[in-house]
């Protein structure tokens, strides 16, 4: 991660946001940047306007007037700041709010010049903030505590010492302390000490520190913040555990340290495979680190089988261990394309059904081979191991009529664990033969063969007749042409017609037929 940024989760309800950002090391916090703002949504009131702020420095108090803004408001916000040194002011701290237009802010320190800030607040999120206002609260300064420590004595104590130079009152301190760095304006412990122990810290974490006079004549400026690490308590448990499968015997871990502080510990993983309600677990060590977040490849494990993990910081323990996770490694994936067709019976009446399917893509060896799971009814509860088989296709007979199958595929078992399943495929066998996918391909054929027959039958039934008809035709022809040419004459005009030679019987009475001349058309019918 880029250490000059980050991300920040933005919460329903609040639309302006306000950022600081001060780095944090071991020898103490830096100095705050510039603040700055981001509008979520525009839907928000205007800004409260005509900021007054009225200081009384008898009992230490600022009233603070102003005036509302042009929209609906459900309540207001009050802001200030103080120096801190002389280069830096802190702020700006949210001290009170109010659903009135004027407030009075309590427990001032004298000698301080306060500024004062309002923004106005509803519910689709906080405005800008007005204009500032100032006031001094005039009197003695209170003391500010120095060398401030902070010492770890325990998994969940840190003991804090400083040092004050004005001795003249039993003074109050007020401890104020957070993990994020943020100035709080109410203190969480108090003590009449410059030394005291903070109880009830989170383990192995940092916290920065800072002591303030909160009496008895009120409240001073808070000292230069301290940071201080609780002890590392070895039951801490690993964070954010996580398995998946990479290949077909290796699992990848990952997972957080228990805390995001460098510090450097030795882990142990736990694996094993549940068999009946118990787990016989293996470990192994990971070498002594330094990291937040961690990985590691669990090598030489079974293909397919169920793996339950637990990681621990140090021996396995109930207090160290982290919850655990589950995962299988990979396995042959599934066939596909899964088909059944109903044997075709002869004589013997075989019932039976024809298995085909499509290779996996992932297997772990081919020379495993197939395994066929087979179950009845519509919905299908009980699987049983019907047969195996080397090759994508397979047969099963001795099955009963009018009954609903279910079959599935899956790579035979390696180790006593199976590849994964393919789809389903369901068949109801008929009381009538079936067929396999070449007797449906015959079938089909045939049919398709009983209707282009007689097409082509009929077709070549008109050819020859068309044929027949052309030959006729061009015998007529020519028969006509030397009729024609045999009795007719061209330079007389006339046609004879012999009665012997034309075979039209020996009549004697036969007229005489005229011939034509050369103009006139020779009409036969």
């Amino acid at each position: 991660m880029d250490p000059t940024a980050t991300n920040t989760t933005i919460y329903v309800g609040r639309y302006r946001y306000f950022f600081q950002v001060a780095a944090i090391t071991p020898a103490g916090v830096g100095q705050f940047t510039e603040l700055k703002n981001i509008t979520v949504t525009p839907n928000i009131p205007a800004s409260p306007t005509d900021l007054t702020a009225t200081g009384n420095s008898q009992d230490r108090t600022a009233h603070l007037e102003w005036k509302k803004p042009d929209s609906k408001v459900k309540l207001y916000y009050i802001y200030y700041a103080w120096p801190y040194s002389d280069d830096t002011v802190i702020g700006d701290v949210k001290c009170c709010n109010t659903t009135l237009t004027e407030t009075t802010v309590k427990d001032l320190s004298p000698n301080v010049t306060y500024i004062f800030k309002v923004t106005a607040f509803n519910d689709d999120g906080e405005s800008l903030q007005s204009d500032p206002a100032s006031v001094t609260i005039v009197g003695d300064p209170l003391p500010r505590p120095t060398n401030l420590n902070a010492t770890p004595t325990g998994f969940h104590t840190i003991e804090l010492t400083w040092s004050i130079d004005d001795t003249s009152h039993n003074w109050m301190y007020g401890i104020y302390y957070s993990k994020s760095g943020h100035y709080l304006t109410e203190p969480k412990e108090i003590v009449n000490d410059t030394k005291a122990t903070v109880p009830g810290l989170e383990s192995d974490v940092l916290y920065i520190f800072q002591v303030g006079v909160v009496g008895p004549v009120g409240k001073g400026p808070q000292s230069i913040p301290c940071v201080g690490a609780t002890q590392f308590d070895p039951s801490l448990q690993p964070r954010d555990i996580r398995a998946r499968a990479v290949d077909f015997t290796t699992i990848e871990v990952t997972w957080r340290s228990p805390r995001d502080l460098p510090t450097k510990l030795k882990y142990k993983i736990y694996y094993g495979i549940p068999k009946a309600g118990q787990i016989e677990f293996q470990a192994v060590n990971v070498p002594d680190t330094k990291d937040t977040s961690l990985a590691y490849n669990i090598t030489g494990l079974i293909p397919g089988a169920p793996y339950t993990i637990k990681l621990s910081n140090g021996e396995m323990t109930a207090a160290m261990i982290a919850k655990e996770v589950n995962v299988t490694t990979l396995s042959s994936s599934a066939p596909t394309s899964l088909k059944v067709f109903e044997l075709p019976r002869a004589d013997n009446d075989i019932v039976g059904v024809t298995l085909e399917w499509t290779a996996p893509d992932r297997i772990l060896n081919k020379s495993l081979g197939y395994a066929v799971f087979m179950a009845i009814g519509d919905k299908p509860v009980s699987w049983k191991h019907q047969t195996s088989s080397d090759i994508n296709v397979t047969a099963i007979v001795g099955l009963e009529k009018n009954v609903t199958y279910n079959f599935k595929v899956c790579t035979d078992q390696y180790m006593n664990y199976y590849g994964e399943f393919s789809d389903v495929a369901q068949v109801t066998l008929s009381d009538t033969a079936g067929s396999d996918p070449h007797t449906a391909h015959h079938k089909k054929s045939s049919k398709m063969a009983a209707i282009v027959a007689p097409i082509i039958g009929v077709v070549a039934m008109l050819a020859v007749a068309l044929v027949i008809f052309i030959v006729r035709h061009h015998r007529l022809q020519r028969s006509f042409t030397q009729f024609a040419n045999s009795h007719y004459d061209s330079r007389s005009g006339t046609t004879t017609f012999s009665v012997e030679g034309d075979g039209l019987g020996e009549e004697e009475d036969s007229p005489m037929i005229r011939g034509f001349s050369d103009d006139e058309p020779l009409v036969v019918a």
